[in-house]
């Protein structure tokens, strides 16, 4: 920086803007010499000599000699010529040059000149000078030739669609007889200015017949919207001023309506009225559309911008108005309310996702720990059966086995006697085949007393040989059954003992067997079994003592009670009838409304009110209807005191969940039983039925 001006640097000599004019400083003249070269610079005109060189810089044309290559820049227009040869890029070192969407650079050994795209720029007069050196360059020295010829493409593109009248893109081209091609407007408006009506090609001076000539050409105007609307796609909106080049705009001014880039933008008036938005083009909804004046103030009793026509004059006069800024403020004000609420939501949304998250991590890993203990259950189970299997299929086969020995020896007995008898009918047989008298009179005494005894003792034979086969028996069906009910019996004194076990299957769930009545709770109108499980409808009056624990109406405490755990008993009603059974404070009012399950904040339960008709309700709220007949009249009731849970479910085939209530349990909880109309309730074992 010298004097607060930004210089360009080349060999320890400065460059530098000044008043739009661009100087070197020695000795604080505006004349400098460099290379024995002499600079002269005045207002708007710069003519340097360099090697004997003449350079001329004009407002619009720009034409350089360097070592006697000439290179012409003149707007949209860009040619190079080295030693004599056009050309539009060089793979020399020596010298490069190239254009890129309208940027003209120009490289050579140890010089720089970036006009335009990532680079600092001084403006002056609409030119473009770049920094040199601390600048950023879109080409370096070494990039690659290919590069530099696709950059090229689209800038010999937007060469060859540029109107050579006007010097800008083609607007409705249309192409003549010779084969120039020029803007509609351009043509029409060259012809018109003719003195001698005689038209000809405003290029080559080629005599037209008239406009009829002008013919449009579609193929043109198709390429010339594809190239706009890309160039629109890439810069967004465009710098209304740079109209050589486009530029992206950084603001609009609502009052000029124009759009402008950031070097415009700098020299913009910083007046009130000039308000400055986002970069738009649509203006039309930023006007009053009566009066035509930029929208400055909002009318709160209409909810609408006006002008400032419409609040002194017109339909809003009279109304409250404020500034847009004020208005836009109050409503951002609303809005970071709205959104800080809404953070707040969303945080708590989160939070229940976080912990709904880990509420089914923890039940996944609760479940699996419960399958691998109801497996192994299951599996010890199936194990004890196939024990109490193999110990009673041993009885019985042990049984068969003594029966068969039985009955072997029983048969061989009687076919030995059997033997005997065949040889006894033999000799017999033998007798009474003999011809001779006398032989058959001679027969021993004791062969006929020994055929005697047969005959006699016939009857004591068969007496002797039905018990011999009675004593054989059967199948001890009775000691087989003794077995089996022996073994089944031991699995399930096994199961009731793990239960009770809390750090054993189902997490620790108590079953409750021993859940009994208390008696000095029950109402006057109900009648309690010998058992206490068991609480009957009556209509004969107990006489039971006056108490306060007492109900006055049809209802009776458990006597057991639960602090703490998890627990499970089961229920069964009456399968007709009204009766209620729940969950209660030992502190609940013993008489009137509040003293019925579910109609105080101390009491949960299931009532029936009819044959298929239920209800579960809490502090009066009825949370659950039923209006179908249930399958069961049993009903299982699970409490998991600490976690706050009471659930009830319907003990069919599957078991149905029917609701579960959750609360945060401040006193011990007692069983609470109710019933009307010569109903029972009763509490049955765990396994009956």
């Amino acid at each position: 920086m010298y004097n607060n001006t930004e210089y360009l640097y080349a060999d320890n000599e400065h460059s530098a803007l000044y008043n739009n004019t661009e100087y070197l400083y020695t000795d604080n003249k505006h004349v400098a010499l460099y290379n024995n070269t002499e600079y002269l610079y005045t207002d708007n005109k710069h003519v340097p000599l360099y090697n004997n060189t003449e350079y001329l810089y004009t407002d619009n044309k720009h034409v350089a000699l360097y070592n006697n290559t000439e290179y012409l820049y003149a707007d949209n227009e860009h040619s190079a010529l080295y030693n004599n040869t056009d050309n539009t890029t060089h793979s020399t070192i020596h010298l490069k040059a190239c254009v890129r969407n309208n940027t003209e650079y120009l490289y050579t050994d140890n010089k720089h000149v970036a006009l335009y795209n990532d680079t600092e720029y001084l403006y002056t007069d609409n030119k473009h000078v770049a920094l040199y050196n601390y600048t950023i360059y879109t080409l370096i020295i070494n990039m690659s030739l290919c590069i530099i010829i696709q950059m090229m493409a689209s800038a010999d593109l937007r060469g060859e669609l540029t109107c050579s009248v006007c010097l800008k893109i083609y607007t409705d081209p249309v192409t003549l007889p010779c084969g120039h091609s020029f803007c509609r407007a351009c043509t029409e408006n060259v012809l018109d200015t003719r003195e001698v009506r005689r038209y000809s090609c405003p290029e080559c001076r080629f005599n037209l017949g008239g406009k009829n000539e002008l013919k449009r050409n579609h193929r043109l105007c198709n390429i010339v919207d594809r190239l706009q609307l890309t160039a629109r796609k890439k810069i967004g909106i465009p710098c209304t001023y740079c109209i050589h080049s486009p530029v992206p705009a950084a603001k609009t001014c609502l009052h000029c309506e124009a759009s402008l880039c950031e070097a415009h933008l700098r020299v913009h008036s910083k007046s009130a009225e000039h308000v400055l938005t986002e970069p738009t083009t649509s203006l039309e909804n930023r006007k009053c559309s009566v009066h035509k004046e930029i929208l400055k103030y909002y009318c709160s009793e209409d909810a609408t911008s006006v002008c400032v026509s419409c609040s002194l004059a017109g339909n809003h006069r009279g109304h409250q108005v404020q500034t847009l800024n004020e208005a836009s403020e109050k409503k951002k004000e609303k809005l970071r309310n709205i959104l800080q609420k809404l953070t707040s939501k969303r945080k708590e949304a989160e939070k229940r996702v976080h912990s709904l998250q880990e509420l089914r991590i923890k039940v996944q890993k609760r479940g699996a720990g419960v399958t691998k203990e109801v497996t192994a259950l299951i599996r010890g189970i199936k194990k004890q059966l196939e024990a109490v299997e193999k110990q009673v299929l041993s009885e019985i086969s042990r049984q068969k086995k003594q029966v068969s020995l039985r009955v072997s020896d029983l048969i061989r007995q009687l076919e030995i006697k059997k033997e005997d008898l065949s040889r006894k009918m033999g000799h017999i047989e033998e007798l009474c085949n003999m011809t001779d008298p006398l032989t058959v009179l001679q027969v021993r005494e004791s062969d006929r007393v020994d055929y005697c005894d047969t005959e006699e003792g016939d009857n004591e034979d068969r007496e002797r040989d039905d018990n011999k086969v009675r004593a054989v028996g059967d199948l001890d069906l009775g000691l087989i059954s003794v077995t089996l009910h022996s073994g089944l019996a031991g699995i399930v004194t096994g199961l009731k003992r793990q239960c009770h076990v809390p750090a054993n299957i189902l997490q620790g769930v108590a079953l409750a067997p021993d859940m009994i009545l208390d008696v000095n709770t029950a109402a006057n109108n109900v009648t309690v079994s010998g058992d206490m499980k068991t609480v009957f409808w009556s209509k004969i009056i107990q006489s039971r003592p006056e108490t306060p624990e007492r109900f006055q109406s049809d209802q009776v405490l458990s006597a057991t009670s639960f602090s703490s755990g998890r627990h499970y008993w089961e229920v069964e009603g009456s399968e007709s009838g009204g009766w209620r059974v729940g969950m209660a404070y030992r502190s609940i009012d013993r008489e009137g409304w509040q003293s019925r399950i579910g109609i105080s904040s101390k009491s949960w339960g299931l009532e029936r009110l009819g044959k298929k008709m239920y209800e579960l309700r809490h502090d009066s709220k009825v949370t659950f209807w039923l209006c179908h007949h249930l399958s069961s009249q049993r009903l299982g009731i699970y409490l998991d005191y600490e976690a706050g849970r009471l659930s009830f479910y319907e003990l069919c085939d599957p078991i149905s969940h029917l609701l579960t209530f959750t609360a945060t349990f401040t006193e011990p909880l007692h069983a609470l039983f109710g019933t009307q109309e010569a109903m029972s309730v009763q509490v049955p074992d765990i396994g009956e039925g």
